[in-house]
C-alpha cells in the first residue's frame, strides 16, 4: 500500500502503521494517532454491536445476547475488514460445536468474486488455526487445488482462543465441468471422515466431485479387487476399470449409477463361478 493509493481502501491498522512510521511524526503531538485509535475503537464497537442484532435474529434474545458477550471484541481487525457480521454469526456457530471436539469442520459460503469453478469455505479448529501443509493433500485429492489461504485466530472472552482458515480453490483440471454447488455437502462430508481418519486420503476421492459419488461410495469402489490393484492415476485416462477384469468404462459415462452396476456385476460375478468374466461394459448416458 502506498501514499498514492485511496485512502478508503486503507484499514485503519495500516493509516496507524502510517502515522506511527511517518518521518514528520512528533511523539509529542499524537492527536492525528488518538483519532486514528479513537476512529478503530468506534468501528469495533459499531460491529461488535452488529454482530449481536445477527446473533439475536439467529439464536434468539436470551442465547444471542449470551453469545455475542462471549465473543465481543474477539474478531482481529483483519476478519472484520473483509467479512460481514452474517459470516461471523455463521463462524460463531461453527465454533461452538467444536468447543468440545477435535472435529475440524469445513463450511462453504458465497463470494461475490467467485468464479464458476471456484470455491470458498473455510476451516474451524481449536486453539491455532489448522497447518496448510495438512490440508493441501486432502484438497488436491478432493479435486482442488489452492488459490488462496487467510488464516485468523478468534478469541473468546474466557481466553479459549479458536482458528478460522480461510482459503479459496479452483476445480482440479479432471473435475472441470464438475456441478460444484451439488459437489459441495459430498466434499465437505469427505473431508470431514477423511481429516479423521475413517476414510483414505488418495486420488479416488476425486470422484467425489467428478463423478457424483459421496465418500462411502468411494470406499467401496476402492476396496473391489480391480480398483485397488489399479493405480490410482488411471483416473487421469479417458476409460476407468471396473471391478470386472476386462471391463472399462468411458469417463464421460461415469455416473454413480455406473459405479455401482459394476460393483454389482463384479460381486454377480465371484457369486457365480460360471459367470464369463471378460468383454467390456457399455454404458451410455441417459
Amino acid at each position: 500500500m502506498t501514499h498514492s493509493d485511496s485512502p478508503q481502501k486503507q484499514t485503519l491498522l495500516e493509516q496507524l502503521s502510517e502515522a506511527l512510521e511517518g518521518e514528520d511524526y512528533d511523539p509529542d503531538d499524537s492527536g492525528h494517532l488518538r483519532d486514528v485509535v479513537a476512529t478503530m475503537l468506534e468501528e469495533s464497537q459499531s460491529w461488535d454491536d452488529a454482530l449481536h442484532r445477527r446473533l439475536t435474529e439467529v439464536l434468539g434474545k436470551a442465547e444471542g445476547k449470551r453469545w455475542a458477550g462471549m465473543f465481543s471484541g474477539g474478531f482481529p481487525s483483519s476478519y472484520r475488514s473483509r467479512f460481514s457480521v452474517a459470516e461471523a454469526a455463521g463462524d460463531i456457530q461453527q465454533i461452538q460445536s467444536i468447543a468440545l471436539s477435535s472435529d475440524v469442520p469445513m463450511r462453504f459460503y458465497t463470494s461475490s468474486e467467485q468464479g464458476e469453478q471456484e470455491l470458498n469455505f473455510k476451516l474451524y479448529s481449536q486453539g491455532k488455526p489448522v497447518i496448510l501443509s495438512d490440508v493441501i493433500p486432502i484438497l488436491e485429492n478432493l479435486g482442488m487445488r489452492v488459490l488462496g489461504e487467510h488464516p485468523y485466530r478468534i478469541r473468546r472472552r474466557d481466553g479459549e482462543q479458536f482458528g478460522v482458515s480461510d482459503f479459496t480453490v479452483e476445480c482440479h483440471s479432471r473435475c472441470r465441468g464438475a456441478d460444484v454447488e451439488a459437489a459441495k455437502p459430498r466434499l465437505q462430508e469427505g473431508f470431514r471422515e477423511i481429516w479423521n481418519g475413517f476414510a483414505e486420503n488418495d486420488d479416488f476421492n476425486q470422484l467425489m466431485m467428478a463423478a457424483g459419488l459421496n465418500w462411502r461410495e468411494v470406499s467401496l469402489l476402492r476396496a473391489t479387487p480391480a480398483t485397488s490393484s489399479s493405480c490410482a492415476s488411471d483416473l487421469a485416462s479417458p476409460l476407468l476399470p471396473t471391478p470386472w477384469p476386462g471391463t472399462w468404462i468411458s469417463r464421460r459415462c461415469w455416473s454413480p449409477s455406473s459405479a455401482l452396476v459394476s460393483i454389482l456385476f463384479w460381486a454377480i460375478g465371484n457369486l457365480n463361478p460360471s459367470t464369463s468374466r471378460t468383454g467390456f461394459l457399455r454404458l451410455s448416458t441417459p
